[in-house]
């Protein structure tokens, strides 16, 4: 008789393999703890669901989630991301307010654009900063539009994770942190009072 815990594991690689069918991933190994590597691409489609239906591993290609605009609100988190994808990283129209929970590692491109971000804390600590990182049409745009600079995106938003200016339970932005920002970019920070935010309001 099989024990109870080899039952549970079987019938979850079962479902892993189910959902991998459904959604047309393949050339994938499951490891031993329920995590999905992908030896390729990742497409997946979103309808109604809010989250990845499994946890991904290493993505050894393109990782990208899109949904239907007539259909669910796409992902409001991005828990089960891949830890590390050697490809691009999208999620494009997503409903997520943060970068929390997604890779720990992205190779190629990364591609958060018209997501309602707010932050951008979660954004990867391993990225190459060679790479674009496109964020269009997100409130946090108009803090990094605030810090335009001839450095790379992606080096930008290390500094603003590190800082943290931005708080995103009150939507305040730190003057005195963005100074601090503005200084280690090598840049003068503008006065106080010629800071216009829409979406966020600036505090001392």
């Amino acid at each position: 008789m099989k024990k109870y815990w080899q039952f549970i594991k079987e019938s979850r690689v079962e479902e892993i393999h189910r959902i991998c069918k459904e959604y047309h991933i393949e050339n994938y190994t499951i490891n031993p703890d329920g995590s999905v590597d992908v030896d390729g691409d990742v497409e997946i489609y979103i309808d109604m669901l809010n989250k990845l239906p499994i946890e991904f591993g290493k993505v050894v290609g393109n990782f990208k989630v899109r949904f239907n605009h007539d259909g669910g609100m796409g992902l409001t988190t991005l828990e089960n991301s891949p830890r590390e994808v050697y490809g691009d990283f999208a999620i494009p129209y997503s409903n997520i307010v943060s970068l929390i929970g997604g890779p720990e590692r992205v190779h190629g491109d990364y591609n958060a654009n018209d997501c309602g971000l707010i932050t951008l804390e979660g954004f990867p600590e391993y990225y190459d900063p060679r790479q674009p990182v496109h964020i269009p049409h997100n409130p946090v745009q108009e803090i990094t539009n605030l810090l335009e600079t001839s450095i790379k995106l992606g080096n930008v938003i290390y500094i603003l994770n590190e800082e943290m200016p931005i708080d995103p339970d009150t939507m305040e932005v730190s003057y005195t942190i963005l100074c601090e920002v503005y200084e280690r970019l090598g840049k003068d920070a503008p006065q106080f009072e010629d800071i216009e935010l829409k979406h966020y309001t600036l505090v001392d």
